[in-house]
């Protein structure tokens, strides 16, 4: 009688694993449960066990993130460089609800792990990140034009009003493409040049006189941009502006990229007549303009690729937090590495959905 021949090794052991109740040698072999049947068998169940575990937990989860009590602002949060924005139910001009991720005082039902792709931090950072591809000349020095169309088309036009000094004759300057291409209208200022015909008045501007100028060019105390590159004392002129009352939700200013990103300085008051003699005595440094500025509740959101210009934004057209502080958290932030064996993304879900307070 003919008997049958076994298979190769490798095949043998795959017949063991998934048909072990088949006979290896003959039909009459009985059937035998192979070692390697029960280590199968056992990673089979845990694979399906993590697998359950993920669904159901993801399943107990829901993803919207909403305001649970009604906010009231107390009288204490108003008042100069504060911006809080509108409470839910105001209109607002920012592109993020003012009531999506809650206001400080709010109580908020994170109802489970929310995503943060509905947050307002995550869409101002990354605009923010985005205005890094958006630098375009046409009638500015550097890529000025382009950066001002991508921040305006992010948080509006507002009433198109401009302000811009330091404009020379008015062919090269940061509000030409608005006013020629995109319906804005404004005022500009510069010590050599006037042209009635662009409202260009012409004037030495100094930290004495620059409220009066606004004054006399009827200025409104809300605006949509202020720029400013007067080559000397642009900071001391900016600040006395923002103190005389004037909120632009845009700012662009002229430093001194050569004094670093580190130092905080600029020139001396003392020094408002002074012009700039072609060195690098001229101006101040980043951080002491943002530091400034951060005073009045702008933040600092980008600096054109040839250094000349900063570009800030008013936060409460940006969002609820500052820009700035948000990205340097999300640099640092890890998610949590504890929990559940097959889900380690944290705790389990509080069922009572208690809510936390916005802060």
């Amino acid at each position: 009688m003919m008997m049958a021949s076994n298979p190769p090794f490798p095949l043998r052991r795959l017949q063991r694993l998934w048909n072990p109740c088949t006979p290896i040698v003959a039909k009459t072999q009985p059937c035998i449960f192979w070692p390697e049947t029960y280590v199968l068998v056992f990673i089979l169940i845990l694979a399906f066990n993590s697998v359950l575990t993920l669904f159901l937990a993801q399943m107990a989860m829901p993803r919207t993130v909403h305001n649970s009590v009604p906010f009231e602002r107390p009288a204490e949060w108003s008042g100069p460089g504060l911006s809080l924005g509108p409470l839910p139910g105001e209109t607002a001009l920012a592109p993020c609800p003012w009531n999506e991720g809650g206001l400080p005082g709010d109580m908020v039902n994170f109802s489970g792990k929310p995503s943060f792709d509905h947050f307002c931090v995550k869409r101002t950072l990354d605009f923010v990140r985005s205005l890094q591809h958006s630098d375009l000349r046409r009638y500015s020095q550097n890529g000025e034009d382009g950066v001002l169309l991508h921040i305006f088309d992010h948080i509006g036009s507002g009433s198109k009003f401009y302000v811009e000094f330091g404009v020379e004759s008015g062919v090269q300057c940061n509000t030409r493409n608005l006013r020629e291409q995109h319906g804005w209208t404004g005022v500009m200022f510069d010590g050599g040049y006037a042209d009635p015909a662009m409202n260009l008045h012409r004037a030495f501007i100094t930290v004495d006189n620059i409220c009066g100028l606004f004054r006399r060019a009827v200025v409104p105390k809300k605006f949509d941009l202020l720029s400013v590159d007067i080559d000397f004392n642009d900071l001391h002129v900016l600040r006395r502006v923002l103190k005389c009352g004037y909120i632009p939700r845009v700012i662009v200013c002229e430093y001194n990229a050569q004094l670093g990103p580190y130092a905080s300085a600029t020139v001396p008051s003392l020094l408002s007549h002074h012009t700039w003699d072609q060195t690098n005595y001229y101006g101040a440094s980043a951080l002491a303009i943002a530091r400034t500025l951060a005073r009045f509740g702008y933040t600092l959101v980008y600096a054109e690729r040839a250094g000349v210009n900063l570009f800030f934004i008013r936060n409460d057209e940006l969002g609820v937090v500052n820009a700035a502080l948000a990205e340097w958290v999300r640099m640092i932030y890890r998610p949590p590495q504890y929990g559940v064996v097959f889900n380690r993304s944290g705790h389990v879900h509080d069922k009572r959905m208690r809510a936390f307070v916005a802060v």
